[in-house]
């Protein structure tokens, strides 16, 4: 069964959304809350959001375990929360308040471009 409407949790640390449309179109959109983001103290989330390797990552967890999930997390020192969710389709959008931006669609710009003549 797709993951339709999962909420996204989010925690720092050195990782990135590494496999997100890397060698085709993805099958699902992120919609990120940017109302709902912590960067780190003194990072701006515009460096925060461009960065590689990011100074976050994203987890995709079933909205029944979204709140045990990042407990665990926060248990072991590390910031988790919901900030988003998961929808068909193949971009990642931000939002704050009622205004929604393209942020990347790797089905119109893939990461690495690996595919056909490219390779």
């Amino acid at each position: 069964m797709p993951p339709q409407n999962w909420p996204l949790s989010a925690s720092t640390g050195e990782n990135s959304l590494a496999r997100f449309g890397e060698n085709k179109p993805a099958t699902y959109s992120i919609e990120i809350d940017m109302a709902a983001l912590h960067p780190p103290a003194g990072i701006a989330p515009e460096r925060w959001l461009r960065s590689f390797p990011s100074f976050g990552f994203l987890l995709s967890v079933a909205p029944a375990d979204t709140e045990a999930v990042c407990a665990r997390v926060t248990a072991r020192g590390i910031d988790c929360s919901a900030i988003g969710r998961v929808t068909p389709g193949s971009a990642v959008t931000l939002t704050h308040g009622d205004q929604t931006a393209l942020f990347w669609d790797p089905a119109d710009h893939p990461y690495l471009n690996l595919g056909g003549s490219h390779a």
